[in-house]
């Protein structure tokens, strides 16, 4: 069996709507409530380059695993989405409450690191993830890594 690791914001999708009324008003800072709010998903539009490249690895009967930094209370709102514009995916992993604030590539790769319980590193043929954290994180164990915001 084959996974692919892919993140979902600006990477599958992208969260510019959330974004733009994060940073309303004149707003130095991003509000975080406003950015993941769950009902504003709906809006994220999908990136159909990558979208493209899920497609086409679970055709090669690749197992996409969605893991994103999305909070735990976003999870059924993403699921919805991901439905909706019929993205392929076998498994959805959202931060837990208590990991919220944890940085991404931190928490990423204890993801990872759990993922490895029940799968061997070779198996992960792919991460496409779009933080150069967590690229370099991924690349640490030998994963290849696409940069989707290079087309």
């Amino acid at each position: 069996m084959k996974y692919a690791i892919f993140d979902m914001d600006d990477t599958l999708c992208t969260l510019k709507h959330r974004r733009d009324a994060a940073s309303t008003n004149g707003r130095h800072k991003i509000d975080f409530k406003i950015l993941f709010n769950p009902d504003l998903v709906e809006y994220d539009l999908p990136e159909d380059h990558v979208v493209d490249l899920a497609e086409t690895l679970a055709m090669f009967n690749t197992k996409i695993i969605i893991m994103t930094a999305r909070p735990y209370y976003m999870d059924i709102a993403t699921r919805k989405w991901l439905i909706k514009n019929n993205i392929p995916f076998d498994q959805l992993i959202t931060k837990e409450k208590n990991k919220v604030f944890q940085k991404s590539s931190i928490w990423k790769e204890s993801k990872l690191q759990e993922l490895l319980q029940d799968i061997n590193i070779e198996q992960i043929v792919l991460s496409i993830d779009d933080n150069k954290d967590n690229q370099a994180m991924f690349e640490s164990y030998g994963i290849p890594v696409f940069d989707p915001l290079l087309q």
